[in-house]
């Protein structure tokens, strides 16, 4: 059985440094991994989605040659 660790807002603006509207924003454009609903009040997102998504960007951006 593979282990998911869920992070929640807190957690996930300190992995990716975008804010919470930057988040919902490219969550709307389809541009970042969707959230998990854990109650009626509560959201998450996967880790490994999260780092997915960081080594993506870091990808496209040396494809793009180094431009930050």
């Amino acid at each position: 059985m593979q282990s998911t660790r869920i992070v929640r807002r807190r957690d996930l603006k300190a992995l990716t440094g975008l804010s919470l509207a930057s988040t919902y924003r490219l969550m709307a454009q389809g541009q970042f991994p969707a959230s998990l609903r854990l109650s009626s009040r509560a959201v998450g997102w996967d880790v490994a989605d999260i780092h997915e998504w960081i080594t993506t960007r870091k990808a496209s951006r040396q494809r793009k040659g180094g431009a930050q």
